[in-house]
């Protein structure tokens, strides 16, 4: 089965946020979440999956895509991740839901024009996993995603071409992402976050004021 794994949702920190999460705004912008991310992705989804071919699309909001700072970034992020093709918007002003969901769009289309692929992961690029995704023990007609801590889980998504399109293209603002997927019957929610799947910047954010060089070495032992 070729399966397209399509990275969503911004790469940078889009507003002013407060100060418990000023680490976030640091590992966001200067980038520093790209190379272990994907390497925790490349470990735990497409090398436990060898029957299987994938191409990665990269579908992300900067900043300002003329900024220093953001051209270092997604050169880096491209080079690293060696996509089929990828598309870096500076932010839209709607709401949070419509952007995510507009980006899951856009990456989709990106990736058809190239293949019809029979399988489709969404995933935050700024998340670790450290659970093994087996395709074959799979149930291809749900939708999954992880579980949600504060609000409905949001790091990953992954499901058939069919269930993938209705996802992205049903109308209204907030329909199709996360807890707003109505049929429920089709959702399963299978990463734990925190456990199994976490934001890069949550997972090691109070060594930070110590050693990176640390932190980057935990990262590699666990994932």
């Amino acid at each position: 089965m070729r399966i397209a794994i399509i990275t969503i949702g911004g790469i940078e920190t889009k507003k002013n946020i407060g100060e418990k999460n000023l680490l976030q705004r640091e590992y966001n912008d200067n980038g520093e979440f790209i190379y272990p991310c994907k390497y925790s992705f490349d470990k735990h989804i497409v090398n436990v999956n060898e029957n299987h071919t994938f191409d990665y699309y990269l579908s992300n909001w900067v900043i300002d895509i003329n900024n220093e700072n953001t051209i270092k970034n997604t050169k880096n992020m491209i080079n690293i991740y060696n996509p089929i093709d990828y598309n870096f918007e500076n932010y839209k002003n709607i709401s949070r839901q419509h952007s995510y969901v507009l980006s899951m769009k856009n990456g989709l289309n990106l990736a058809l024009k190239r293949c019809k692929y029979e399988y489709i992961f969404f995933i935050r690029p700024d998340v670790l996993i450290w659970k093994d995704i087996n395709i074959s023990k799979i149930n291809y007609n749900l939708i999954y995603r992880n579980n949600g801590v504060a609000h409905a889980g949001d790091f990953i998504f992954y499901m058939n071409l069919n269930n993938a399109i209705k996802f992205v293209e049903k109308p209204g603002i907030n329909t199709g992402l996360s807890g707003y997927i109505e049929d429920k019957t089709l959702l399963k929610e299978y990463l734990i976050a925190g456990e199994d799947i976490e934001l890069y910047y949550k997972n090691f954010k109070e060594k930070l004021l110590y050693n990176k060089n640390l932190i980057l070495n935990e990262i590699n032992k666990k994932i």
